[in-house]
Formats: C-alpha cells, structure tokens, sequence
C-alpha cells in the first residue's frame, strides 16, 4: 500500500475513533487500526494462497503437457521403427554420435547379425563397409542409390546400393541408412551380359561358318554349273541336251537355296541393305512372269500376268528384292500346281495412307489345309511332312518372302482360292520417283562384243580354270591362265588384256592384292578391267572388291550369259571415255 492510500486509511480509521462531541477516543483508535492491519495481512495471505495454487497448476498443467509430448514422440518413434521393421531392405538408424539405435531384422538377415550385438555400438565399429574412408563416405551420403561393396559379419563381401536420409527426432538427430543387396542381380546382369557375348560370339562365328560354307560350297558347284553351260553350248543330241537341261535346273535350285540362306543370315545379324533407286515395278513384275512361262508351259500349265498400266510409273524402292519376292511366289505355286494356271495379278491401290502396290500370285493347285496356314510362312516349315516328300524343298521360301516384304514397310499373307488353290499375296508401298532422270543411276558404257577378247582367267581351283576357259573359248575369247595373284600381276603388266577375270581367295597373293598391286604399278596396262569372280556373296565382299580397284563382281556358280554380259560392260571401261568404277 503506498503512502497516500494509507493517509486515507488512517482519516477514516480517525473520524471513526471520534465520539459524539468530536472527542479523540484513543483505545478505539488503536482497536481500528489493529482490525485494518488483520485484515490487510489477511488479505496478503489470501493472495499469497492463491498464487502458491495458480503456480501449482501451472507446474502440473507444464508437466503433464510435457509428458503428452513425450508420450506422442516415443510413439512417432515406436511408429518409425514400426515400420522399418516392416521393410524389406536393411536399414540401420544412428544417432547424432553414430551409434546404432535401430537395426530391423532384414538388416539382420543382409548382414548375419544379431540385433543385440549390433545396437548401442557405433556403426564404424562394425565393421560392415570394408575401411575408414568409406564408411565417412557412407555418413556423408548425399545421393541415393550409391553403390557401393559392403561386408557381412563374417566378412564375405556382397554388393550393396546405399540411400541415406537424415532427420530429427524428438529434437534429436538421426540418420537413417536403407541398404538393397543387388550381388543377385549384378551377377545376372554379368550373366546376361556375358550370354550377349556369346551369343554375339556365335552370331559372329555363324556369319563366318555361313561365309565359308557358301564358298567351299559355290566353288564346286561353280564347276558343275559352268562345265554344263559350256556343254549346253555344243552340239548335243536332245536326249543329251534334257540330261544338261537337268544338271542346269537343279544346280540353279541348289543355288537359290544357298542364297536363301545366305539372306536369312544377313536378316537376322542385321544386315540386310535395300537399295533405294528409281524402277518401273511394271516393267520387272512382267519380266519376272516371262521368266517362268518356260517352265509353266513345260508342266502344261498357263502362266498368266495382269498388270495395272499405272504400275509403269517409275517409282523408289529395292527392284531386286521385288523380283527376289515374286519369284519365290511363282515358283511355289508351279511347283505345287498339278494343272491350271497360275496367274500373276497386280494393281496400284491408293488408300488414306498413300500409294501402294499389291500383288497376288492366284494357283490352282492343292491348297493349303487350314490348320497349316498359320506356320506357312516360317522358317524350314512346309504344309505337312508329306508336301516335302513330294515336292521338296528347305521351307525357306515363304520365310524369305515374310522377311523381305517386311524390311520393305509392306505385308504378306494368303488366302483359300476361289473355287479351290491358293493366293499368295503382298502389299508394298509406293514411293514416286520425283526426278527419275537425276536420280537415276549413271549411264554405264555400251558393252563391246566378247568375240576376241585377249582375257586373263586367274583362280588357284583347276575346275574353275577350266570353267572359265570352256566359257569363254566357245565365244571367241583368247584365253590366258593364272593360278595365283603374284602370277596374274606379272602376267598383267607384261601384256595388253582386254580384261582379268580374278578370283578372290587364292595362296601367294590374293585377288584384292593383286588388284592393288596392278592399280598401283605404274605401267601402261595399270588401267586393264578387272572382274571379281568369287564365292562371296555378301554386299560387304562385293565392296571390299570395288574399293581394291576391281570394276565389277560375278559370283559363283557363275552362270554363262552373266559372267559373259559383265566381261562385255567392263571391257568397255578399257577405253578412257568408259572408265567408270561407280558404275559397278
């Protein structure tokens, strides 16, 4: 109480002290003043009670919020580790110090370690990354997913991916450690990686088996086909002449079954070339069903062909691989046809996807069973075992045709005949040629007549040797030998040849070297037309011939009127004006 409110207080306790008359009475004074004091102190006491109470509250209102708090942080905690437990990677959690405060069982399992022995020691202590740095490396974790090779309690290594998490916990810190053992899957992926170079390896060995197949296989057959072409060119009497027409039939069946497989191969290693340049698909479509009227008309059968007069448009694409097709699809027809016909039809279809060409090979043959359609056109598979009894063949074909019209952008498939027989039928789309005259290939030299040519024939097989010659004496060629490369360069630069027929594949120097040797020489005669004549068949065999020097490529069997066509082309290129590489 300050000292004005107690100068107020002792007025009124000093006019109630008066009596009557005013008189000061001092005993009533002393009593007044003594009962304000009581109650002045009675009042201090009341408040100082009731402060001790509110202060009482507060403590235990304090108190039991902190517990509240507590208890809610052991259960986020509980609830934590909860579901850490829950998780299938190892996870480890440390606190601010590094030591383990929680480890779940899948990290038990990952690491053969005990729970118990693993809790309250520090994590550099146990001996689970393999030295000091990396375990520091590991506290230091930034980035999720490191990889990196941690140990197991008895100290086998295993491949780990580590992801860290840092947190606070009940104002703690905490850093969480989640371990994925991936040694499982990297030693799948080191198997997988290891089975891709295998089967790259075989892949790899394949092309090289198919590559030398072809050629052990092309060189005697070579002798075959090219003794009974120069025999079908001398005087036989008709049962003479069907024996050759025989050999020459069947050796071109067995050709076309070696370059069916040899395009297979190149289709599954991947590489397979088309070619894009500007043709008439009319043009080869009525070639390719003149080339088997032929052979139709010898089975009694019609061969026809109708073709839409818009298909003479000259337009972009692979024409070779358009006859490749269409052949395989007429010739299994004929083959399969007893009597009829077999017609060849073809249209230019325009559709909401551009131009396109269709083409159906329609037969009156024996059909295809139902159940056989599905598997027609895969590999080494025919209608039933019976159809490859009786009418032979590899089941090549077909496949050959699926493989081909798809690298083209098109589709292939067949349908029952009307009325009985079969269609075979594929769609290509058409690219129009938008300037034939410039995109065209260049004008190749006109050929000179064969008759006279001085030719140099190199090849280390004898058969062949005599092949060549037998060809080409029957048309007027003078005719000079060589067993090697280093004999045919010496021969080569000491005489004036129209042209040198060469092998590829010989001993002492091969035909690509004795190319470069001649190219290289120097002399006079260094210009002379060289032709590769070989069993490789392969686009990449026919570049390494040009890129050698060679002008032009023939492969065996050789086939007559080819070899003889080529000899007259790359005569020509003897003289300056029709020298010309590219146009091979």
């Amino acid at each position: 109480m300050d000292s004005a409110a107690r100068h107020r207080l002792l007025e009124r306790q000093l006019r109630r002290a008066r009596d009557e008359t005013g008189a000061l009475d001092l005993e009533r004074l002393l009593d007044l003043v003594s009962a304000a004091y009581a109650e002045q102190d009675e009042a201090r006491r009341l408040n100082d009670h009731a402060v001790r109470l509110m202060s009482e509250e507060l403590y235990a209102l304090n108190a039991h919020v902190r517990s509240e708090a507590a208890a809610e942080a052991r259960a986020v905690e509980e609830t934590l580790f909860a579901l850490v437990e829950a998780i299938g990677d190892g996870v480890l959690v440390l606190d601010g110090e590094g030591t383990v405060i929680g480890f779940n069982a899948a990290a038990e399992a990952m690491f053969g370690a005990d729970r118990a022995t693993v809790l309250g020691r520090a994590f550099d202590a146990l001996g689970f990354t393999p030295d000091a740095a990396a375990c520091e490396a590991l506290l230091n974790l930034k980035e999720s997913g490191a990889e990196i090779t941690a140990a197991r309690a008895g100290g086998a290594p295993f491949t780990a991916e580590v992801a860290a998490a840092r947190m606070i916990l009940d104002r703690r810190p905490r850093t969480v450690l989640i371990w994925r053992d991936v040694t499982a899957r990297k030693q799948a992926e080191e198997a997988l990686r290891a089975a891709l170079e295998r089967a790259d390896a075989a892949n790899q060995a394949k092309s090289q088996f198919l590559a030398a197949m072809s050629h052990e296989i092309r060189t005697p057959l070579n002798g075959v086909l090219g003794t009974a072409g120069a025999l079908a060119r001398t005087a036989l009497n008709p049962e003479q002449a069907a024996m050759v027409r025989v050999m020459l039939d069947s050796g071109e069946i067995l050709t076309t079954i070696l370059s069916d497989v040899l395009d297979l191969a190149k289709i599954e290693a991947g590489k397979l070339e088309l070619e894009t340049a500007p043709f008439h698909p009319g043009e080869v479509l009525k070639s390719v069903a003149g080339l088997f009227r032929a052979s139709a008309a010898d089975r009694g059968l019609a061969l026809a062909a109708e073709v839409d007069p818009a298909l003479d448009e000259a337009v972009l694409g692979d024409s070779a691989r358009l006859r490749q097709v269409v052949q395989n699809l007429l010739s299994n027809a004929l083959k399969f046809t007893a009597e009829g016909e077999v017609r060849l039809v073809a249209r230019r279809e325009t559709g909401p996807g551009g131009d396109r060409l269709k083409v159906e090979v329609r037969d009156t043959g024996c059909g295809v069973p139902e159940e056989a359609r599905a598997r027609l056109f895969t590999r080494f598979t025919q209608a039933d075992a019976s159809t490859t009894r009786r009418f032979g063949g590899t089941g090549l074909g077909l496949a050959l045709c699926r493989e081909l019209v798809g690298a083209m952008g098109g589709e292939i498939g067949m349908r029952p005949g009307e009325g009985g027989g079969s269609v075979f039928w594929f769609a290509l789309p058409l690219r129009a040629a938008v300037d034939e005259a410039a995109s065209a290939e260049p004008a190749r030299p006109e050929a000179v007549e064969v008759a006279g040519l001085n030719v140099l024939a190199v090849d280390d097989n004898a058969t062949n040797r005599f092949v060549l010659k037998s060809i080409l004496e029957a048309v007027g060629c003078r005719v000079t030998l060589a067993e090697n490369g280093e004999e045919a360069v010496r021969l080569a630069l000491a005489e004036a040849f129209d042209a040198i027929l060469m092998d590829v594949h010989m001993p002492v120097l091969d035909g690509l070297g004795a190319a470069r040797a001649i190219r290289a020489s120097g002399s006079p005669y260094a210009d002379v037309p060289i032709v590769a004549v070989t069993a490789e068949a392969m686009a990449e065999h026919v570049d390494r011939a040009l890129a050698a020097g060679m002008d032009r490529h023939v492969t065996k069997p050789i086939r007559p009127d080819r070899l003889l066509s080529v000899l007259a082309e790359a005569a020509a290129l003897r003289r300056p004006e029709g020298r010309d590489r590219s146009a091979a």
